[in-house]
């Protein structure tokens, strides 16, 4: 299954808040430094999370059309340099 543009902007606030959970899970500081990665080690996201949990400063979704293979590859580092990687399945982020 591949991630295509059209599904990126929907895709990426389910997908960021359900990270958020997760950090929150494992006691991360924010703000958090957000970087994911498709299968073919494409990037597919590149953000920093506020404390409200909110994206800032993202990049990595192209001009022209994204398609990302799944897996996807989160890796998440905290204000204090502890990291987490997280292996991101469709039904994580496809309603």
């Amino acid at each position: 299954m591949t991630l295509r543009s059209d599904d990126y902007a929907d895709s990426a606030h389910l997908l960021a808040a359900k990270l958020w959970d997760m950090c929150q899970a494992k006691s991360m500081v924010p703000p958090l430094d957000i970087h994911i990665t498709g299968a073919d080690d494409d990037l597919v996201m590149h953000a920093s999370m506020t404390e409200d949990g909110q994206l800032r400063d993202v990049s990595g979704c192209p001009e022209q059309p994204l398609t990302a293979r799944f897996p996807l590859t989160a890796t998440i580092t905290d204000a204090n340099g502890n990291t987490l990687e997280i292996t991101i399945e469709p039904d994580m982020v496809v309603q």
